[in-house]
């Protein structure tokens, strides 16, 4: 007999009930045994409110399937009045402590912002499938504790192994762009307390979580106020969306090419001093120096990839610099 796929929406016919009386019901598929069936962008419309469930960053997409979320999803930051966050985290995973996966979703987020101080007002942490009438209950206190110390475990190993990077190592322009790298890190640290410490109770079946006698979760009206009353992240903050694979493939990239354009200025510094008036080549004439400052300034005017601005701002003015010396040599 062939197994047939089932999903939560089929398991719950009070929930398939209750989402049909909103008219969102199969808007979302969310299978059963848990796994991510989101490949493509799915939208619910709820009012003046389009509510849109974004692929994940742990399904077996292709780069092509990627790079048309990638887009796809971009139009919606360039055409959206305004964007709001919803983060949902389950209660098993602050039990289990599964802090990779709570903070890949949020890194997710922080890859299309450019401004944390600003987005954290437009983010919403959401604590979903929490038991009822457990013996302890659950208390929203406790979980925003809990919450804190899961991401706590994962920022705090970084910060450390960054802050002795940038005491012991590189020379002048690598212990900048590692001190600035250390200063980003206690930014995202500020952002993940400020997170946790928004976290709300839902249930979307306005359940009493953990009973009728103390009931922690927000009911749908309230959770729709607060949604409502976030901050809207305008388009200008908002890149192309990608998952954290490819994001860390595209920085890895342009820290590569960082490294080698530095490592042809600082050989044509040496020659220049060395020979003095002969040397007659010129950065500005170097096509891979001109190709990266070309690639770093088109993905900053279109806001590609994060901090990357800051990049170009400062690749340009490395160049700059370095000809000057090249020149008075």
């Amino acid at each position: 007999m062939k197994k047939k796929t089932q999903y939560h929406i089929e398991q719950t016919a009070d929930l398939k009930y209750t989402l049909k009386q909103q008219g969102l019901h199969n808007q979302f598929r969310v299978r059963h045994d848990q796994k991510e069936e989101t490949f493509v962008p799915h939208f619910a419309i709820d009012g003046d409110k389009i509510y849109a469930d974004l692929p994940g960053m742990r399904e077996t997409n292709t780069e092509l399937t990627q790079c048309v979320n990638n887009f796809v999803i971009k139009m919606l930051f360039a055409y959206g009045r305004n964007v709001r966050f919803i983060v949902p985290i389950t209660q098993t995973q602050l039990e289990e402590m599964k802090g990779e996966e709570i903070l890949e979703t949020i890194q997710q987020i922080l890859n299309i912002s450019t401004d944390m101080t600003t987005l954290i007002d437009s983010v919403q942490p959401v604590l979903l499938k929490c038991k009822q009438q457990q013996e302890d209950g659950i208390d929203i206190d406790i979980a925003k504790h809990y919450l804190k110390k899961v991401l706590d475990a994962q920022i705090d190993p970084q910060i450390k192994q960054r802050m002795e990077k940038v005491v012991v190592e590189g020379e002048l322009t690598e212990s900048l762009e590692k001190s600035a790298q250390l200063v980003s890190m206690m930014a995202k640290k500020e952002f993940l307390m400020k997170f946790a410490s928004k976290l709300v109770i839902f249930d979307p079946m306005d359940r009493p979580i953990p009973n009728a006698d103390e009931n922690c979760a927000l009911s749908r009206e309230d959770f729709n106020s607060l949604i409502d009353a976030l901050s809207p992240s305008t388009n200008v903050i908002c890149n192309v969306p990608m998952n954290n694979g490819l994001h860390e493939r595209i920085l890895s990239r342009i820290q590569e090419e960082n490294k080698t354009c530095i490592t042809i200025t600082e050989s044509y510094v040496k020659q220049a001093k060395q020979q003095g008036s002969k040397f007659n080549k010129q950065l500005s004439e170097n096509d891979q120096i001109m190709e990266y400052l070309q690639s770093l300034q088109f993905l900053s005017m279109y806001k590609l990839v994060p901090d990357v601005e800051e990049k170009f701002a400062l690749f340009n003015d490395f160049i700059l610099a370095n000809i000057k010396i090249i020149q008075s040599a």
